[in-house]
């Protein structure tokens, strides 16, 4: 699912700057294979 996103989707969702202080589960560094 990730692959099917767009590298500019991607990148706005694994920006923690756009979240504030959450803990995005669908960031790079929180993402599981």
């Amino acid at each position: 699912m990730w692959e099917q996103l767009t590298d500019a989707a991607r990148a706005s969702l694994d920006d923690p700057e756009n979240f504030g202080q959450a803990d995005v589960p669908f960031s790079d560094e929180n993402f599981s294979e």
